[in-house]
């Protein structure tokens, strides 16, 4: 599935809802969305890291946006995230 299907999903209340599967997980964690995406469910926290490549033609004729490449850091305590840094 792409990450921006997942988000569409997190977004309809179609995915990671307390009933199933993947609501079990306090973090959903998706990678290559060519930017930094993260939103809070109550309290489970969705996150999509941006691309790590530099352009991405594609995006571009998707959105007529550049994305924003780097690798996202962060700490994770009790089942929250905390520190989001992308270097």
């Amino acid at each position: 599935m792409a990450n921006e299907q997942a988000l569409g999903l997190v977004e309809k209340g179609q995915a990671f809802e307390p009933g199933s599967d993947i609501g079990k997980a306090d973090m959903l964690l998706a990678a290559h969305g060519h930017h930094l995406h993260i939103e809070q469910k109550g309290s489970r926290t969705y996150i999509m890291n941006p691309a790590q490549e530099s352009e991405s033609t594609w995006w571009k004729n998707q959105t007529g946006d550049h994305g924003a490449p780097g690798a996202l850091t962060f700490i994770t305590e009790d089942g929250k995230g905390r520190g989001y840094t992308v270097v």
